[in-house]
């Protein structure tokens, strides 16, 4: 499934390549404008065209090509997207086939960036990453990789999913790293042309639209950090520090108010995400939580017993600070295991 809005005559040539070998190709015209008929007119020798006349994004068109394989074609096992552009690789998206036929599981193409990464991609892929990585407690080397495969009987939770432009394919990777889902790392090659001039990503508005979706994921994270401020300060000033004269109160509630919101996060994320290893997932989130706690109780030593800042204001800065150290020890994490895992 190619989903190409206003594309070059790569679109013709992938398409009559693959389907030379043996691929049925279904290409989503995005709302292009008349100028490119002519591609898409060259393109039906080789591929099934469908399409709407207003551009409304990547997440649209994927969604609108799934409704096409649900309604039209019966036989349908897996299905692959790519990007339009040649940025993928004939060879790649064979593996990917290769790859949902032996093990019928989700394929997420894991771009190597082994050569120069034009500015637009990165900015974008390391934001998400980062962000991503924080929420779902899952580090991926690659969230926004264009070719994905995916089984057919996955094709109705995608439809539900959220948003219609690029946000939509990094909604897809939360559900799947938020639901425990099975998949499939396969590294891949990337092209990129100099530039990166058909890329219709837009660096700031686009990082925007996916930031925010991966913050909607996180709303029970963001609920168990309020959770947690307050807690700490009813614990500290109402609790422990009136009957002790001794240094750790602020420590006890910290502690206290911790454990409270990691309950808190893990009841609201089994309620709303259902996943299907939820003692797994408990302890994973846990074990998360609690590197965290480790690297906030050092910096509260710094600012609230030596420098001598206000309790929340302490407290702020030493879970924003906290944010880094605890991105890395998940990202190590992860990588140890995918490795073992190989």
């Amino acid at each position: 499934m190619f989903l190409s809005y206003e594309p070059s005559h790569t679109l013709v040539d992938l398409s009559k390549e693959l389907h030379d070998i043996g691929f049925s190709i279904l290409i989503v015209n995005d709302g292009s404008s008349a100028q490119f008929d002519h591609i898409f007119e060259e393109a039906q020798q080789f591929a099934t065209v469908i399409g709407y006349k207003k551009n409304e994004g990547k997440g649209y068109a994927i969604k609108y090509g799934i409704s096409y394989l649900i309604a039209s074609v019966k036989d349908c096992q897996y299905f692959i997207t790519a990007d339009a552009d040649g940025q993928h690789l004939i060879k790649d998206i064979i593996r990917v086939a290769d790859s949902l036929q032996e093990k019928n599981e989700i394929v997420l193409g894991v771009r190597t960036f082994d050569r120069p990464v034009p500015a637009r991609s990165r900015f974008g892929n390391d934001m998400s990453k980062f962000t991503q990585t924080l929420i779902t407690g899952k580090y991926l080397k690659d969230n926004q990789c264009g070719l994905r495969g995916f089984p057919m009987e996955d094709a109705q939770w995608l439809l539900g999913e959220f948003g219609n432009r690029y946000e939509y394919e990094m909604n897809v990777v939360s559900h799947i790293c938020m639901h425990d889902m099975k998949f499939v790392s396969l590294p891949i090659q990337t092209v990129y042309e100099s530039g990166n001039p058909t890329s219709h990503f837009r660096p700031m508005l686009d990082t925007y639209r996916i930031q925010g979706c991966i913050a909607m994921k996180g709303l029970a994270s963001i609920f168990a950090f309020i959770v947690q401020c307050v807690l700490v300060g009813i614990f500290y000033y109402l609790v422990f520090a009136p009957i002790a004269n001794i240094q750790i109160p602020m420590e006890l509630s910290l502690f206290l108010s911790t454990g409270a919101a990691i309950l808190f996060s893990s009841l609201i994320n089994s309620i709303i995400f259902h996943p299907r290893r939820k003692l797994y997932q408990f302890f994973k989130a846990l074990l998360l939580d609690v590197t965290e706690m480790i690297f906030v109780i050092g910096f509260m030593e710094i600012f609230f017993r030596v420098l001598g800042l206000n309790l929340y204001l302490a407290l702020v800065i030493s879970l924003f600070l906290s944010i880094y150290p605890t991105f890395f020890v998940v990202k190590i994490g992860n990588m140890l295991a995918w490795k073992k895992s190989k």
